[in-house]
């Protein structure tokens, strides 16, 4: 993996990490690369050899996310892409074989015209292991960050939503760039 794409990601995972606890959530980092920090720095071939007896560990979701008061938790995937493609589809649908139920957190630079409203680039998808992962899904489907994540609801005041929209947006635009 490019250090560029690696960095962008980490950092766009960090700021839906730092909205949720502001919101009063309990956030516990998930994915692989943060629980077995030993094998960021491997280049790709040595990362699957050594992973390899542990194949489902490498598509764990990035956060778990815990409702404490609600005594409620989702395993959430974090992901940005310039804009929607069979690949997401067929990269989430490994996801929910070993890991549904989780929600997947995607930003996308150009998002599809159905996806309307103020933040129009952040959806939230709920997905089980009998959802039928395709394009049409990932068009209509999503939900507002504040509809599944409740507690963001009360912060819509002071824009933190809008604030991390726009953060990804500038992070992904400046790798983009460069």
């Amino acid at each position: 993996m490019k250090i560029e794409n690696a960095l962008k990601g980490h950092t766009i995972c960090s700021i839906f990490e730092t909205l949720l606890v502001d919101a009063g959530y309990h956030v516990v980092p998930f994915g692989i690369e943060r629980v077995i920090r030993e094998v960021r720095p491997l280049h790709a071939e040595d990362y699957l050899s050594v992973m390899k007896p542990w194949q489902n560990l490498r598509s764990m979701p990035d956060l778990f996310v815990l409702d404490l008061e609600k005594k409620k938790g989702w395993l959430t995937e974090v992901k940005y892409k310039k804009k929607l493609s069979r690949a997401i589809v067929k990269e989430f649908d490994k996801y929910k074989q070993t890991w549904g139920p989780f929600n997947i957190i995607l930003a996308l630079s150009t998002p599809p015209s159905s996806w309307t409203g103020e933040v129009k680039h952040i959806r939230v998808f709920e997905v089980n292991k009998n959802t039928e992962l395709n394009s049409e899904f990932f068009e209509d489907n999503g939900k507002r960050i504040q509809d599944v994540f409740k507690r963001l609801g009360e912060r819509w005041e002071e824009l933190t939503i809008l604030k991390a929209q726009e953060m990804i947006s500038n992070i992904a635009q400046s790798y983009e760039s460069s």
